[in-house]
């Protein structure tokens, strides 16, 4: 259960960081929430992936 927490909280901080990046045209925060975004799509897929098994 603390690894579902762990994938929201991701999204949330990678959804927030490409959020206030765009508002203060800050080009690293945009890439830092990117790739946030990125592995925590890879982290739902795998986490999807395990509870199909």
């Amino acid at each position: 259960m603390s690894y579902l927490v762990l994938m929201v909280l991701q999204l949330i901080a990678g959804v927030a960081c490409t959020v206030l990046g765009v508002i203060d045209s800050n080009t690293a925060a945009i890439w830092i929430g990117a790739v946030c975004l990125v592995l925590d799509c890879g982290y739902w897929w795998l986490w999807w992936r395990s509870r199909r098994k």
